[in-house]
């Protein structure tokens, strides 16, 4: 087996690596240490023979050991994507029958998985210095693994592969692609397809190294081949449609090029045919992942599938089970190692795809193909609706049936266009019931995406009055794609005006595969999706300064140019005036300084006896609410603010928490309080009779909830703590209108009807940016700056901000509590699941690839327990009503200091750095985050910026100590975790 082939090369070479990525090395006998050691723990939390163990993850670096301590400990791996529709996942994991579930990197299990148990790496203590052995290795017909496939019965089947054939697999393509213990074999595939099993398998069989690369490099074209040569990989795999993204690159280094999923680019395949050896691969599923590869010659005419792989057979038979004449066309029967031992649960399918004959057992694949001149196979296509889409399989009917279950819908047809070189568009077209008036794009998206994995999703549905058919009575195909290219194309109508958008259009043009593109045209409506986006953004990017951000903001070709400039020497003038800046502020800082100082000192004296008199007034306490609701209880800050809120023994307190019904909505909210504060503690608070937890929506005009409920609430409320919030980087600025500032007006006009105080948990950033001259205080006191921010997310919370301050007319008690850079909890427990999208962590993960930090950088922690308990106390026990808080740690400290194995310089040095990472590709992503954090787009230095803004937070400083509340020193653990995870962990 494989785990036996991993154990005998950590006997034989124990230093040789088995694991390479960003963060180093690991050797084959701390792999299998590793592995057993967890195998281990896993059989402690109830893993078994032949059972499936369900891996929550996206792409990880720690997925491969996970995986071997899986088979290990006996059992099946099943990966659980984190990136699949909730529904999707419940399903899954129901139907394999799941008793364990492991996540890693943080990933909170979603509702129908939550109620089972579950372990993470992370948490288990250190390994032994001897791991035990596994207590029995895994038999050639034991299950390894198992793959859900698209259903064309509109659910998803589970297929199961034996280590028999998983064994087959590594050795027959090792041999084939002549892989030695020297190469370093690139796993780049989603866990959920089994392309990442095969580069798995014929990497560790041929005791090579595996290079797994995370998702943010992925998507960094540019950047992932400079990944590539950086790492050293020899071998790679992809589908043909992401190496067209390349552009016919160099790969320096690599050897083996294999694409799979797909059928080859004819040009790209006889580019890296003449440069390395090229390798088109072929199998379903079904046979483990392969079945045949072929060698490509640069000369060659027609692309092959090849030859059988080793202990593989091959055999065209006509409908009737017989062979077809030579060079005739044949559905593709398979047989011989690598075949599945069947579909989980389903036993009529089983029954139908694998056949027992004289002369074997043998899988039906539905593919149709021949035999060339040659003897080599050649792949014509397929007998059913079933098609790969960019290397992923897909059952149209699937797709069909989730379509047909809409309400409105009473016939659909879902196709796919292939454009080239290589592009692939999945259209929808619907025929409504009598008198029905189509939905919007946006109900399609959420009815689909609901169950739907997204690269089942199509780019549109199409209304039609009848789907047509041809002649003979079948769906006329053309006739229904004619009606996608009559919906672009529309330059005759809205021509290009400038050399901008003819720029955009030509690159548009290539990747959308079509003839004309008009200004109006809608670059997603045309079939761009997210893989085209990425292509689009990185070739612009050569000449352009663009975001992806900026393009699905504004996807209309005329809206998306409008934020497009030509970039020559772009970034590095930048830096070079940031740079300039920074030292003309430096010559003149002793001035700069004396002239702060004098303007802010009467500011300070004003504040300092305002602070005097409202202190003086505040003795007393506003009272302990009885009963209060709470809002964005699933968020990080929001689900503290819930366990502080619970622990005054008297206090109820309901939650609105998005979900189908209220069981959902509880299934929810406990998981994450199971996940947080561990299964005892959550289970106990969820259980808590005074907590209610009732499903809600706050885009709804009556948030979701039923007249009863709003009645019960506006009767018994003393208080609504609003803290929920759309905290994304990107997206339309509807959306945060919606979730922030419109949801804000319908929580006041609730504590309004029910007499309520009102706590809007709000961020110290609505302070604004700094003047670009003269000097600016930013006190409790101060409303936010009537110039908006640019940021969405800080603009929204500013508009709320004065929604709140108008409502004080109205309201007993409408307080403000502005909160500074939540981390970890001071009490320890888990990171934030979501920290992927925390500012913050985006940049310390930045400064760890750059192993650089600016000396002066200064930062404040506020750790999430802490922040919570402090917006309860000034809730209840400030004395005055209508106050705004600042809630940040008092103690300023230096990431220098946090961050000691760096290398430590002064701003110009930093800036330096940066601009040598410019011509780093792999350093890409890096450079932008780091940009935008110190607001370098502007071409000058954050230093004379900033210290222009004095937040200043003095008043709630005392009042929270006069309470008997402090701030603890920074946990040592809790720090080293956020470092642990943004050494791996840039997004």
């Amino acid at each position: 087996s494989l785990p036996a082939r991993v154990r005998d090369w950590a006997a034989r070479y124990p230093d040789h690596p088995a694991l390479v990525t960003g963060a180093g090395t690991v050797g084959y006998a701390a792999l299998e240490a590793r592995a057993l050691h967890l195998a281990d723990a896993l059989r402690r939390h109830g893993a078994r023979r032949g059972r499936p163990v369900g891996v929550l993850t996206h792409r990880s670096a720690r997925l491969p050991e996970i995986v071997l301590a899986i088979w290990n400990a006996g059992a099946v791996y099943l990966p659980l994507s984190a990136d699949l529709p909730p529904e999707r996942l419940a399903f899954i994991a129901q139907d394999a029958g799941l008793g364990l579930i492991v996540a890693l990197d943080g990933l909170v299990p979603p509702a129908g998985l939550d109620n089972l148990p579950l372990l993470r790496p992370e948490n288990l203590p250190k390994i032994a210095p001897v791991a035990r052995r596994a207590a029995a290795g895994p038999d050639g017909d034991d299950p390894a693994y198992i793959i859900y496939t698209s259903g064309s019965t509109g659910q998803p089947k589970g297929v199961v592969l034996t280590h028999h054939g998983l064994n087959n697999l590594g050795e027959a393509l090792a041999a084939a692609l002549e892989i030695t213990a020297e190469d370093r074999v690139l796993q780049m595939a989603s866990p959920a397809f089994d392309a990442w099993i095969s580069d798995l398998a014929m990497a560790w069989a041929a005791g090579a190294a595996l290079v797994p690369v995370r998702r943010d490099e992925i998507d960094d074209i540019a950047g992932m081949a400079a990944t590539m040569t950086r790492l050293g990989l020899s071998v790679a795999t992809m589908p043909p449609s992401y190496l067209r993204l390349f552009g016919q690159a160099d790969f320096p280094g690599l050897r083996v090029l294999m694409t799979v999923g797909e059928p080859p680019i004819p040009a790209d395949a006889r580019h890296y045919a003449a440069r390395l050896r090229y390798i088109n691969g072929y199998g379903p599923t079904e046979t483990t992942a392969a079945a045949a590869i072929g060698r490509v010659s640069p000369e060659a005419r027609r692309l092959t599938a090849g030859v059988p792989l080793a202990n593989t057979s091959i055999h065209l038979l006509d409908p009737d089970g017989r062979p077809v004449p030579p060079g005739a066309i044949g559905e593709v029967w398979l047989g011989g190692a690598g075949l599945a031992a069947g579909y989980l649960n389903r036993p009529d399918l089983t029954e139908a795809a694998f056949v027992t004959r004289p002369e074997g057992r043998f899988y039906r694949s539905g593919d149709l193909g021949q035999w060339s001149g040659e003897g080599e196979l050649v792949i014509l296509g397929r007998a059913d609706s079933q098609v790969k889409l960019r290397g992923q399989r897909v059952e149209l009917g699937e797709i069909e049936r989730r379509l047909d279950a809409h309400p409105l819908v009473r016939h659909s047809v879902v196709l796919v266009e292939t454009t080239e070189p290589g592009g692939q568009s999945l259209w929808a077209f619907v025929r409504l019931e009598d008198g029905a008036a189509p939905p919007a794009a946006a109900d399609w998206q959420d009815h689909l995406s609901a169950v739907l994995p997204s690269y089942m999703v199509p780019s549109a549905v199409f209304v039609v009055p009848d789907i047509p058919l041809t002649v003979s009575g079948k769906i006329d195909r053309a006739a229904l794609l004619a009606q996608v290219t009559d919906a672009g194309g529309a330059d005759k109508d809205s021509p290009l005006q400038d050399e901008m958008e003819r720029r955009i259009a030509a690159v548009w043009a290539e990747h959308l595969g079509r003839a004309s593109i008009g200004r109006d045209d809608d670059f997603f409506e045309l079939g761009g999706d997210s893989l085209r986006a990425i292509a689009v953004v990185n070739q612009l990017r050569r000449s352009v300064q663009c975001a992806i951000n900026d393009l699905y903001e504004h996807p209309r070709l005329a809206d998306f140019a409008k934020r497009c400039r030509p970039r020559p020497e772009h970034l590095r003038s930048l830096l070079r005036d940031a740079a300039a800046d920074w030292r003309a502020y430096q010559r003149n800082l002793d001035a700069y300084d004396a002239e702060r100082d004098a303007i802010l000192a009467e500011a300070e004296r004003a504040y300092a006896a305002r602070t005097q008199a409202c202190l003086s007034g505040e003795a007393g306490v506003r009272g302990s609410y009885g009963e209060v609701l709470l809002t964005g209880a699933t968020g990080y800050l929001g689900i503290y603010l819930l366990r502080a809120l619970l622990a005054e023994p008297e206090r109820r307190v309901t939650v609105l928490v998005r979900g189908a019904d209220d069981n959902a909505a509880r299934t929810r909210l406990g998981g994450l309080l199971r996940h947080y504060f561990g299964a005892k503690t959550g289970a106990a608070l969820e259980a808590d009779p005074r907590l209610t937890i009732l499903a809600g929506d706050l885009r709804q005009g009556d948030l979701g909830l039923s007249p009863e409920e709003r009645d019960r609430l506006t009767k018994r409320l003393g208080a609504i703590f609003h803290c929920a919030a759309n905290v994304k980087h990107f997206g339309p600025y509807s959306a945060f209108a919606a979730d922030n500032v419109a949801a804000t007006a319908k929580m006041i006009a609730l504590a309004e009807a029910a007499s309520a105080d009102f706590h809007f948990v709000s961020t110290l950033s609505v302070c604004g940016k700094a003047p670009d001259h003269g000097f600016r205080l930013f006190t409790e006191d101060d409303p936010v700056p009537e110039t908006l921010d640019e940021n969405y997310y800080t603009r929204s919370k500013q508009e709320a901000e004065r929604l709140v301050v108008a409502a004080r007319e109205r309201l007993a008690n409408a307080a403000i509590h502005r909160v500074g850079n939540v981390v970890f909890a001071a009490d320890g427990g888990p990171l934030q699941a979501n920290i992927g999208e925390n500012a913050f962590f985006r940049q310390v993960s930045a400064f760890l690839r750059l192993g650089a930090v600016p000396a002066e950088s200064h930062v404040w922690l506020c750790h999430v327990d802490c922040v919570a308990r402090a917006i309860v106390l000034l809730a209840e026990r400030s004395g005055r009503p209508h106050l705004t808080h600042h809630i940040e740690n008092s103690e300023r400290l230096t990431l220098a200091d946090l961050m000691p194995e760096l290398h430590a310089c002064d701003f110009g040095g930093f800036l330096e750095r940066l601009d040598r990472a410019i011509d780093a590709p792999a350093l890409a992503a890096v450079l932008a985050e780091t940009m935008e954090t110190f607001g370098l787009f502007r071409g000058l230095s954050p230093q004379s910026r900033a210290r222009r803004l004095e937040i200043v937070s003095s008043r709630t400083q005392t009042r929270l100590s006069q309470l008997g509340f402090a701030w603890p020193a920074v946990p040592p653990e809790g720090w080293a975790d956020v470092l642990r995870r943004a050494a791996d962990a840039f997004k």
